[in-house]
């Protein structure tokens, strides 16, 4: 294949020389892959959704165009610090109740915040953890803080060891679609996926009628990113469709720990 430089001249003609061509399209493709320094364009109002984030993670999932925002509303109170996280190609911008960009995750205003996303360029789907922490109450007492530290790491750790890994849910979600348990492998889905109409139009029939084509699947684990309440487990599939054909795929899974049935949930499911 020849260089770009030489592409560019063919499509461009003798007048572009390959240095200006080169040093353009490199700059237009920084700028498309960039998020900018504040949002561009028009935030529609039925793309708004409002949350109660506290101190427990939330965990918004979605699919965005680079040409369209999506929203997040929540109240804070002054002196609290916002957290979130993404592991997705996304651009996110935090308003004060001011109507101000804010650049810091510490909050110095009581009020609606608004926390605004898009994708730099194309379109991708995405997972958002967010959660608020109380910054005032824990720099009140220092050694109060460090003793409530040292009670909720003690607390914390049969828990943490308790906890299944997130590897060993998708090795048994797999294992029930290889043994044809389908219900069971639905099960692993939170409600929130299940009733995704994009991925799922007809709840548990369209999933059912997927997986009925494939009589099995070998699989190979390639990467793990864990935190606490999130995680994410990326899979090499080959799968044996009852037609006879192979098919191929890597798919990344977004997990969410659900502390009340004390277990990891699929929360979305990625093609890569």
């Amino acid at each position: 294949m020849p260089p770009l430089w030489v592409i560019l001249l063919i499509i461009g003609g003798c007048h572009v020389t390959p240095q200006t061509s080169l040093q353009a399209v490199s700059k237009q493709i920084n700028q498309a892959k960039s998020c900018s320094d504040k949002p561009i364009g028009y935030l529609d109002s039925k793309n708004v959704k409002p949350l109660q984030i506290s101190s427990k993670t939330v965990t918004e999932t979605g699919q965005i165009r680079a040409d369209q925002y999506l929203a997040y509303t929540f109240e804070a109170k002054s002196g609290q610090k916002l957290s979130y996280q993404t592991n997705d190609n996304i651009c996110v911008w935090v308003y004060a109740p001011d109507n101000q960009l804010i650049t810091t995750k510490d909050l110095s205003q009581s009020g609606k915040y608004i926390i605004q996303v898009s994708t730099p360029q194309g379109s991708t789907t995405f997972s958002l953890a967010m959660n608020l922490q109380n910054m005032a109450a824990e720099s009140a007492s220092s050694d109060s803080a460090k003793s409530l530290s040292s009670i909720s790491d003690s607390a914390s750790r049969p828990t943490q060891v308790d906890r299944p890994s997130p590897e060993k849910l998708i090795d048994t979600y797999y294992t029930n679609i290889n043994s044809h348990n389908y219900q069971d492998a639905w099960s692993s889905l939170t409600l929130e996926l299940q009733s995704n109409k994009e991925a799922h139009p007809n709840g548990y029939s369209s999933y059912l009628e997927w997986w009925q084509q494939v009589n099995s699947i070998d699989t190979q684990q390639v990467g793990t990113n864990n935190n606490r309440d999130t995680s994410t487990v990326t899979i090499k599939c080959k799968y044996h469709m009852k037609s006879g054909k192979i098919l191929y795929a890597t798919i990344k899974y977004y997990l969410t720990w659900r502390e009340a049935k004390n277990t990891w949930q699929i929360n979305n499911v990625k093609r890569i």
